[in-house]
């Protein structure tokens, strides 16, 4: 559940029941605050503290500014920390694929 308090957000990343992130995670955090921008649990520049439970990684993040995506309300977030990373991967995209732009579940 995401429950909105003023203090740091302690968490902790499960990977499909066999290993733990070891930081909050920058989409993770990302989407968190708009969730909390959108139910006006937040405001804009209200910065906020995640920290992985586990070793203690912070980062924060603030809603900075509404926008739209298409017809939907949206917001900017900007988030800031420190992660390292152990992996690489490359992604492509065909020209012809119909859903190079993404697609939206509603």
């Amino acid at each position: 559940m995401n429950v909105y308090s003023f203090g740091t957000v302690l968490s902790v990343q499960n990977l499909f029941n066999i290993q733990v992130d070891r930081c909050p995670t920058g989409s993770g955090v990302t989407a968190r605050i708009a969730v909390q921008y959108a139910r006006q649990q937040i405001g804009l520049h209200q910065l906020r503290v995640f920290e992985q439970g586990l070793v203690g990684s912070k980062f924060t993040a603030q809603a900075v500014k509404d926008t739209k995506c298409g017809d939907f309300d949206a917001v900017h977030v900007e988030v800031a920390g420190h992660a390292y990373y152990t992996g690489k991967c490359t992604f492509s995209v065909e020209k012809d694929d119909p859903f190079r732009e993404g697609f939206l579940l509603k």
